[in-house]
C-alpha cells in the first residue's frame, strides 16, 4: 500500500472512530469551565481624609472561584487622593475622591 494511500485510511478511520455512537455512552470530554465575575466591592465604603495617610483598600471579587479576579482602579480625582494597581490609597488633597475597582478585561 502507498504511503499517500495509508494515511487517508488512517484519516478515515479516526474520523470514524471519533463519529461513531449518539455520544450518550462516551460524552464528549469537559473542558474547565470559565467563571465570570458577578460583582466587585470594596472592603470598606470610607477613608478619614488625613493629609499624611495610606490606606490598604481591598476588593472583593464574587464569586470567589472567578477565573479572573484581577481588578483594575481608578480615583476620580488624582489631586485630593491616588491609588496603585494593588490598591493603595494614597491621600494628598483635601476634599473627596471615588476610588472605584472594576473587573479588569482581558
Amino acid at each position: 500500500m502507498n504511503r499517500h494511500l495509508s494515511s487517508t485510511l488512517l484519516a478515515l478511520l479516526a474520523l470514524a472512530f471519533v463519529s461513531c455512537g449518539d455520544g450518550k455512552d462516551n460524552p464528549a470530554p469537559v473542558g474547565p469551565q470559565f467563571i465570570g465575575v458577578a460583582s466587585v466591592t470594596l472592603d470598606r465604603s470610607t477613608i478619614k481624609n488625613d493629609m499624611t495617610k495610606q490606606e490598604q483598600l481591598r476588593a472583593v471579587v464574587q464569586p470567589e472561584n472567578a477565573n479572573n479576579k484581577t481588578v483594575t482602579w481608578t480615583t476620580s480625582d488624582d489631586t485630593r487622593a491616588r491609588v496603585d494597581e494593588n490598591g493603595l490609597v494614597t491621600i494628598i488633597g483635601a476634599g473627596k475622591s471615588v476610588i472605584t475597582a472594576k473587573e479588569s478585561i482581558h
